[in-house]
């Protein structure tokens, strides 16, 4: 991705996290929360593996875990019912 894209996801997020903390009682909205901070989470971190981790092919591996560890945080908040 390109710096400008996730510069302005992380703002989104950083402002769609904030309207969601109000309303985090309501179980769907509980849902859409966790998975907006596993987004942020993962762009963050995705930045710093850009810029910190030199070797290509430890930089890919620590990325694809962490887009495994995210989207099981996704899973784990969805509602049982959802499916």
């Amino acid at each position: 991705m390109k710096g400008s894209t996730t510069w302005r996801l992380l703002r989104y997020t950083t402002i769609a996290l904030l309207i969601l903390s109000f309303f985090f009682t309501v179980e769907r909205l509980v849902s859409l929360y966790f998975s907006i901070v596993s987004l942020h989470s993962y762009l963050g971190i995705h930045e710093i593996l850009e810029d910190y981790v030199h070797h290509e092919f430890t930089r890919k591996c620590c990325i694809v875990g962490i887009q495994l560890i995210c989207l099981k945080i996704v899973f784990l908040s969805m509602p049982f019912n959802a499916f």
